[in-house]
């Protein structure tokens, strides 16, 4: 198992992962892996060459998302084979990571999650300043589960608010 390191325009890592990742592969990988999760933002596994994913190689994968995701970082993998896809959509690593086809896919899905992040962001400053301008009661808010980037999707919260007698029911969407 090899593992090659490139680092990119943007603060990204390129970790190139070459060969079978089953207990040996793991073990030589495992504490360059830790480095990089310990010290790189934004980290990008390329899997194209990734024979076989065992589940020390697993352990290895589950342990650097998780680390890179608590600085907060990000993480995605592309260009994993059928076999290896199976392995981590079976064992969930997935939903930890995001699974992509190819660098560019990462790198759009990253910039997706941001710009909704922003959006998201000035909405709740502008739904807040409407309240605080007009006094407004807020009869309920029905806040539903908010997903993570690792399926890129997300979730808004829809709040209604009494208006002065007269001015009728104004609803908003915000995060």
């Amino acid at each position: 198992m090899q593992l090659l390191i490139e680092e990119l325009d943007g603060d990204v890592t390129k970790v190139i992962l070459d060969g079978r990742m089953d207990i040996t592969g793991a073990q030589n990988v495992d504490l360059k892996m830790n480095v990089i999760a310990g010290s790189k933002k934004y980290v990008v596994i390329d899997a194209q060459k990734l024979a076989f994913l065992g589940s020390m190689g697993l352990r290895t994968i589950v342990t650097v998302a998780r680390t890179v995701k608590s600085r907060g970082g990000k993480i995605a993998m592309f260009g994993a084979n059928q076999d290896v896809e199976k392995v981590l959509k079976m064992s969930g690593v997935n939903t930890l990571l995001p699974i992509v086809q190819d660098f560019q896919s990462a790198i759009a899905l990253w910039a997706f999650l941001e710009t909704f992040v922003s959006l998201a962001s000035a909405q709740i400053r502008a739904t807040a300043w409407a309240c605080a301008m007009c006094s407004l009661e807020p009869l309920s808010v029905i806040a539903l589960e908010a997903s993570t980037e690792r399926t890129a999707r997300a979730s808004m919260a829809t709040r209604r608010f009494r208006l002065p007698k007269g001015w009728g029911e104004v609803e908003t969407t915000g995060r």
